[in-house]
């Protein structure tokens, strides 16, 4: 292109610097005189045509530059966000712009309690390690914004070939005990498959930090939904909708115990809405971070006490003890879910302090 321009102003040059024709020589005519600025006027458009194209070609190719970033080759699919960047590009890839990094990891003095029932001992999970080529591919994988944090760490909604997910993302600094854990209690959104039980979309284990992708449900959790709608009770009674989601639950629940789970912390908070008004049992990860007065805090450990049935509680004047949720506890804790759902998501004994209940 510079070449091309070296050229072009030369030839002006030339031009310009030509011997005047004698007046003599040729009779002036008014064509002719207009033939001939038309012909410098045209010439001049010309340049400037040229250096125009030259310059907006510049341009393209540098925005070419920065949109084909190493992050987004070979992904399969276009990114309709802009403002979505790949959480992990792939390994070995160079470009001029970095993506984002991963959300910073949340440290001890912020991550919330863990869950009361979490176990003594480290429960076998070598089965997710099985088949290797069932890990999701991290480079396929787009964060949008961060949603939350869980006993875990960061919480994040994003996208994953098309389809909307929240990642779950396990501190990097995560015990033996904590990653056994983390992978454990999703074990049933792994394994079942029932409208009512929520499932999960993927995993990344090839490498640390480890990811769990789950299904991004638009009406939220239970609890915040009925919340919302406490206004329209009256319609939503009258149509049947209150007694559709108390049936969603009660068939969620009942699949999970029927197939040898059990919800540890079953409540309005720890289901989710989709956008037909369907219920499915399980969560992001996040409610102890988003209901904090739901819980009785004891040390670390956050215990869900109005929702506990009594005989998984064994309770002291200084200390509280939680032992194994079984599946009759978990209908206990099933008919307070229905109270909430009746009640659009007020608390229980909302009238007693935790140490009353």
């Amino acid at each position: 292109m510079s070449s091309m321009k070296l050229l072009v102003i030369l030839e002006v040059i030339n031009f310009a610097s030509g011997y005047p024709i004698d007046p003599k020589d040729v009779p002036i005519s008014s064509n002719s005189l207009g033939i001939a600025v038309f012909g410098v006027a045209f010439l001049f458009a010309f340049i400037l045509a040229v250096f125009a194209c030259a310059c907006c070609r510049q341009r393209r190719d540098g925005f070419k530059e920065f949109t084909n970033t190493g992050s987004l080759t070979n992904v399969g699919f276009t990114n309709a966000l802009a403002t979505e960047v790949s959480i992990f590009p792939p390994p070995g890839t160079e470009g001029t712009l970095r993506p984002d990094p991963v959300p910073i990891q949340v440290t001890d003095s912020e991550q919330p309690s863990r869950p009361a029932h979490f176990p003594s001992t480290i429960p076998d999970v070598s089965d997710w390690f099985v088949d290797p080529d069932a890990s999701f591919p991290r480079q396929q994988l787009f964060y949008q914004k961060e949603i939350g944090k869980g006993w875990f760490g960061k919480v994040v909604e994003g996208e994953a070939r098309g389809s909307k997910v929240v990642v779950r993302i396990l501190r990097e600094d995560a015990t033996n005990e904590e990653k056994a854990y983390f992978l454990h209690e999703a074990k049933p959104y792994r394994d079942l498959a029932h409208k009512n039980v929520t499932r999960l979309f993927g995993r990344c284990l090839q490498y640390e930090p480890f990811l769990l992708l789950f299904e991004l449900y638009t009406n939220g959790d239970l609890k915040s939904f009925l919340r919302a709608n406490d206004g329209s009770k009256k319609t939503l009674n009258e149509q049947g909708i209150s007694l559709k989601l108390m049936t969603d639950v009660c068939e969620g629940v009942k699949h999970m115990n029927d197939n040898g789970f059990i919800h540890t912390d079953l409540a309005a908070r720890n289901c989710l809405v989709t956008s037909d008004l369907t219920v499915k049992i399980g969560d992001y990860g996040t409610s102890v971070d988003l209901y904090k007065n739901e819980y009785y805090v004891a040390g670390n450990v956050a215990v869900p006490i109005r929702w506990c049935a009594p005989e998984t509680l064994h309770c002291t004047s200084t200390t509280i003890e939680t032992k194994q949720v079984t599946a009759p506890a978990n209908v206990w804790s099933l008919a307070v879910v229905l109270w909430e759902i009746a009640e659009f998501g007020k608390l229980p004994y909302f009238d007693l302090t935790d140490d009353q209940v």
